[in-house]
């Protein structure tokens, strides 16, 4: 996805949300994973400065120090005896993912001015090894441009084991406008492999206001993560396309896991037509 930080966009492949990152530090060391001496309780605060993502749909928000998007100074801290980076602190899909450099057994709170978020209450993202750590959040936690308050406290038990995130789903590539009688495409993405058939996006999971999806396949034959949309328009009227979440996985149009797990978030993607009010 295209990210912005207030200047320029970025490419941004959501993977970074849940891929392995190594980071040196901004005066060109390497961590040791040595303890710095901070404090016990209150280990690390700063303020974020809210970036966000231009072209997927629903978009990222937050930080990332990988994608460059957003701002967060004073990102290394150490936590029970770990020294430890904060590589990112993003809102996307419908939950709020935080990446390190490294895990950490201790369990922390995590607050963003005033919400609360608990390690030891935490999900793993798909695909996560560490540092990772995945809530579902309930409404957005910021807008672009706003100064968010951080800080880390450590908790006095240990984290534990945590249990998968769900799969999320999202549009990318989505043109901004459309015009009235070609066909166009976009993509759906999920965050990893799923049980599901171009059959089951096309006649029953995918929902269209303004015109009629005409074909669905695979990007790539051997994966079922990235998919292929083709639109048809129905005139010149704008058009949205949506994955509904919350479909029981023995239901026609359900997007699960070959366990059961539901997907986590509702997807929806807007493409303006001719006749739409926000190109005049």
């Amino acid at each position: 996805m295209q990210v912005t930080d207030g200047k320029h966009p970025v490419q941004f492949d959501i993977d970074v949300v849940v891929a392995d990152v190594d980071e040196a530090a901004e005066d060109g060391s390497v961590d040791d994973g040595t303890d710095d001496g901070a404090e016990a309780s209150v280990a690390w605060s700063s303020t974020l400065a809210v970036g966000v993502s231009n072209s997927t749909q629903p978009p990222a928000s937050g930080f990332s120090s990988w994608a460059r998007f957003g701002v967060l100074p004073d990102r290394r801290f150490t936590l029970d005896g770990t020294t430890v980076r904060m590589l990112t602190i993003a809102q996307f899909a419908e939950g709020l993912f935080v990446i390190m450099d490294r895990p950490t057994e201790t369990d922390f709170t995590l607050r963003l001015g005033d919400a609360e978020f608990v390690a030891s209450e935490s999900l793993v993202p798909h695909s996560a090894g560490r540092g990772r750590y995945w809530w579902a959040t309930d409404g957005d936690l910021w807008a672009y441009g706003d100064e968010v308050d951080v800080s880390i406290t450590a908790g006095s038990g240990t984290l534990g084991e945590r249990a998968t995130a769900p799969p999320i789903a999202w549009f990318d590539r989505v043109p901004r406008v459309h015009d009235g009688t070609g066909t166009f495409t976009l993509r759906l993405e999920f965050d990893r492999e799923l049980p599901v058939t171009a059959t089951t996006l096309m006649d029953h999971a995918l929902t269209m206001t303004g015109g009629t999806v005409t074909a669905v396949s695979k990007v790539s034959q051997d994966s079922t993560e990235i998919w292929s949309i083709t639109v048809q328009p129905d005139g010149p009227d704008d058009i949205t396309i949506a994955l509904r979440a919350g479909t029981a996985c023995d239901q026609p149009g359900a997007v699960c896991t070959a366990d059961g797990m539901q997907l986590h978030n509702n997807a929806q993607a807007t493409v303006l037509g001719p006749s739409s009010s926000l190109l005049r």
